[in-house]
Order: C-alpha cells, then sequence, then structure tokens
C-alpha cells in the first residue's frame, strides 16, 4: 500500500451516509420549525386577545371570538372556501 493512499472501511461510509442523512432531516425539521413560528408569530397571539384570521385578516381575537367569527358567517373568504370531500362531517 503506498503511503499516501488510504482505504476507508465501507462500514465508516455507511455511517459517514447514515450521519448526513440524519443532518438532512434535521436541517428539514429546523427549517420546518421556524416556518412554524413564524407563522405563529404573523397570526398574533389568541391567548392574549391579539390573534388574527388566518382567511380576511381581521385582528384582535382570542381563541372562542375566533371560532364565533367564524361559524357564524362573519368571515367571506372562510365562507366560500370550498370543503375538502374527505373532511368528516361537522359536530358542533
Amino acid at each position: 500500500m503506498d503511503q499516501n493512499h488510504y482505504v476507508i472501511p465501507d462500514e465508516y461510509l455507511d455511517q459517514t451516509k447514515e450521519i448526513n442523512a440524519l443532518r438532512a432531516q434535521l436541517a428539514a425539521e429546523d427549517k420546518v420549525i421556524a416556518e412554524m413560528r413564524e407563522a405563529q408569530t404573523a397570526s398574533g397571539n389568541f391567548a392574549t386577545g391579539d390573534g388574527v384570521c388566518p382567511f380576511c385578516g381581521e385582528k384582535d381575537f382570542d381563541v372562542v371570538g375566533l371560532s364565533i367569527h367564524l361559524k357564524t358567517g362573519h368571515c367571506e373568504p372562510y365562507n366560500v372556501s370550498p370543503i375538502p370531500s374527505d373532511a368528516p362531517p361537522y359536530s358542533g
């Protein structure tokens, strides 16, 4: 064997592939978490009554207020949005 060349055993190459796959998965998960945080910040804080309707953009909702806003027909974009065919029936 030449002194300047090393042979890396296959088991180390396989471990490197697994490590790189895990790093890629973590990076993807970090991206999703960052997007979720950004979306949560954009929609306000429903716990303090500073929430924003995701359909029409009206502000100052808490969770109950947003529910009433949507269920009573006060949000036109929500009213005209299609219901997915696989959505469970409303039981409210």
